[in-house]
């Protein structure tokens, strides 16, 4: 199959793109490498859309179980809903055994080809870009760069999915629920909007300044370890290991501080979710109690599962987005 060709590089240690990561664009281009892989990829799909329905299912079964057959005291009702959820309990959990299975199948499948296309490309680039090239940065591309790529197919992306898929149905489950703690949920939203749109401008450029500094680290080593008897002969020990301990400082440097974004972005996520999860303590709590409303418990705790699958993605996803981050960078920079 005919793919887009890998550009020809121009040196490795160029500045770093200021721009912002071109995210749709990479993943249809990493992609394309799971087209022949097609019968893998659609079944993937599939039990990757099974398994963003079937937890909000269970979850919306919790509690027309308490509204049904425990509020009605109907014991052979209860143990037949009891086996039901069971059942599609053991279902989900098998879709997701098949879903991990299939994941990282397709990643190595896709790894594969990409590191094929890349040594081929490699091949047939001339001898010019290899003497303003440094071995160490080539390496860096076809070892750490991809294999950032295949965690973020193996798992990012596809466990993305699922976290999104729980996330809107969820929403709409809640909404047909009750529309009154629904729209509390959506006053929170335009807050979590803004703090994921700040902190991935900061946490996507520490990404790209960590990946290229890791790359001249690798280099520096590379070309150090093949010129050993050059530098001895020039009793340039002290002067290489001074160079190498600032190399590594600084990328140290870009570590830190994208480890440091991230522990203020996660918190600040959860703050949210546990705010809201008081608001509907105190708004369910009084809709239950008032008797001109009257909202039956199992509505409650319906809806409070359901918020859990809401915002648990939310924490998942930005537990995942440096991951994700660093594996958008290095797919740039392997195509690049």
């Amino acid at each position: 199959m005919k793919k887009r060709p890998l550009t020809t590089a121009p040196a490795a240690d160029e500045e770093i793109d200021k721009s912002s990561l071109d995210v749709f664009g990479l993943l249809r281009r990493v992609f394309s490498y799971a087209r022949p892989h097609a019968r893998k990829r659609n079944h993937l799909i599939v039990l990757v859309i099974f398994r963003s329905m079937g937890l909000p299912a269970l979850a919306w079964a919790i509690g027309a179980i308490i509204n049904g057959p425990i509020q009605h005291g109907d014991v052979g009702a209860i143990l037949l809903a009891t086996l039901g959820f069971a059942a599609l309990a053991a279902l989900v959990q098998f879709g997701f055994y098949f879903r991990i299975r299939l994941a990282l199948e397709l990643g190595e499948a896709v790894i594969h080809d990409i590191r094929n296309a890349v040594f081929a490309h490699l091949m047939r680039l001339p001898a010019g870009f290899y003497d303003r090239t440094k071995l160490g940065l080539i390496i860096g591309r076809m070892t750490s760069d991809l294999d950032a790529v295949r965690v973020g197919v193996q798992d990012i992306v596809f466990i993305s999915i699922v976290q999104g898929g729980n996330m809107i149905i969820a929403a709409v489950l809640m909404l047909w629920c009750d529309w009154v703690l629904f729209s509390i949920m959506l006053a929170i939203a335009p807050v979590i909007w803004l703090l994921n749109r700040y902190f991935t401008r900061r946490i996507t450029d520490d990404q790209r300044r960590g990946q290229e500094s890791f790359s001249r680290v690798t280099a520096t080593l590379a070309e150090s370890v093949n010129g050993i008897r050059v530098t001895q002969g020039f009793v340039r020990q002290d002067v290489n290991a001074d160079s190498f301990r600032e190399l590594v400082a600084d990328h140290s440097r870009y570590s830190l501080g994208a480890g440091q974004t991230s522990a203020i972005f996660l918190p600040l996520l959860e703050l949210n979710s546990q705010f809201f999860i008081a608001m509907l303590l105190v708004v369910g709590g009084y809709r239950t109690l008032n008797p001109e409303i009257a909202r039956p418990v199992g509505d409650i705790v319906q809806f409070f599962f359901l918020s859990n699958l809401f915002f648990e993605p939310i924490k998942n996803l930005g537990s995942q987005f440096t991951n994700a981050l660093t594996a958008m960078v290095g797919a740039e920079r392997v195509f690049r």
